[in-house]
């Protein structure tokens, strides 16, 4: 469903309609204010390069460390592209690949000013943040802070990167300066009530809660959390909220009211939330599970897609969210990428795009555009290479 919205540009904009709403207007010389619209700029894409993450990263990802040696040669990169903001086709940005000397890049972040860009490496167990250039180029802001972590997100006031660290079973919350550099707020690292392996994290759109998905706590759970202006956690009643089994990607709706997490070990391996917007608890769908891609997930822009991954079986999913939160798998669904492992998958911030990345020996960037119903169609073009193999985390800005 799209909404159309007018707002006030100005004060004196404002007091003109005010008037106009009192005393009519001359429709001959009558003017509606629409806001721009929002339209990709960049794609940035995170590979593990030549070793791929088998050798060491998946393994890391449920062990703690010191059992095994990630082995790596530091190959891993991030590659960036432009984005046609009609078509959606990518063109690599001069100098790809834009980031080098990582281990295991993953899932990346932007903050909300499309000033900064995070990257999580792995291999490394360090976070790097880089400035965003207006060609796209990055520079790196600093020395990177030293923690394990696999998927980062950014709060919507674009104040605090939460880095949940599988490693120690705690979340990282740091404070981004002015120059993109982090530092730990007071407090952080924050332990989990009753968590094992917290993998991936999704702020509520008011900023108010943070939810985390646990890989393992004998059944899989999702930790939540309030977010305070100084960017501390506080486990809210009710945490941990049980999430199926071997969960590790979460996302949720642009009005905060529903959230998803996959179900690995599930034949219906995505569970859906509804979120309530005083407390934080969670609530289980009326129907709960449903049949998607186990992978990787993500609530397109518009919060109306849900896109998810088949790794292993080369598949995207495509599937609506209903006013009560429900999914119903798009016609055509699923998806054949032409892949073998697709991983990451992240819509852009215009909603008539999506990306997929292939966790495997190859370098490609699956790119689609979609309908309102959710039907996807390959851009011309794709798929388009990033420099590394192996990727693993995509990146949209705007």
């Amino acid at each position: 469903m799209k909404r159309t919205t007018v707002y006030c540009g100005a004060l004196t904009t404002c007091a003109a309609l005010a008037l106009a709403l009192l005393f009519g207007c001359d429709n001959s010389k009558k003017s509606v204010i629409t806001p721009p619209a929002i339209v990709p700029k960049f794609l940035y894409a995170a590979s593990c390069g030549s070793l791929g993450p088998s050798l060491h990263t998946r393994m890391r990802r449920h062990m703690k460390p010191g059992l095994v040696s990630n082995g790596s040669s530091d190959t891993g990169s991030v590659s960036g592209f432009t984005v046609d903001a009609t078509t959606g086709a990518l063109t690599a940005i001069s100098g790809n690949p834009l980031a080098t000397g990582l281990d295991c890049p993953e899932f990346l972040a932007v903050d909300p000013g499309q000033k900064f860009l995070f990257v999580p490496d792995e291999g490394n167990d360090l976070i790097h943040s880089y400035s965003i250039g207006a060609t796209g180029a990055l520079t790196e802001n600093g020395s990177p802070v030293s923690q394990c972590a696999y998927q980062l997100t950014v709060d919507p006031s674009g104040k605090y990167l939460i880095a949940p660290d599988f490693c120690s079973d705690n979340i990282g919350v740091y404070a981004i300066a002015s120059d993109g550099s982090l530092t730990a707020v007071t407090g952080s690292p924050f332990a989990e009530t009753s968590g094992n392996e917290p993998e991936s994290a999704w702020v509520s759109p008011n900023g108010q809660f943070v939810y985390i998905a646990d890989w393992s706590d004998g059944a899989s759970t999702i930790s939540a959390f309030s977010l305070s202006a100084a960017g501390a956690l506080t486990e809210i009643a009710g945490s941990p909220f049980a999430a199926g089994s071997f969960t590790y990607s979460i996302s949720g709706t642009p009005d905060g009211k529903y959230l998803y997490v996959d179900d690995y070990s599930s034949d219906t391996p995505i569970d859906g939330f509804s979120v309530n917007s005083t407390t934080g608890a969670l609530t289980a769908l009326s129907t709960p599970s449903f049949a998607g891609g186990a992978c990787w997930l993500s609530v397109d822009a518009t919060g109306t897609v849900l896109f998810s991954t088949d790794c292993g079986n080369g598949n995207v999913y495509s599937s609506l969210i209903g006013t009560d939160g429900t999914l119903t798998a798009a016609a055509g669904s699923p998806f054949a990428t032409g892949g073998s492992d697709p991983w990451p998958v992240a819509g852009d911030p215009s909603g008539k795009f999506v990306y997929v990345g292939d966790d495997a020996d190859v370098t490609a960037i699956y790119s689609y555009s979609y309908s309102s119903a959710g039907v996807l169609t390959a851009i011309t073009g794709s798929p388009f290479a990033p420099a590394g193999t192996y990727t693993e985390g995509i990146v949209v800005t705007h």
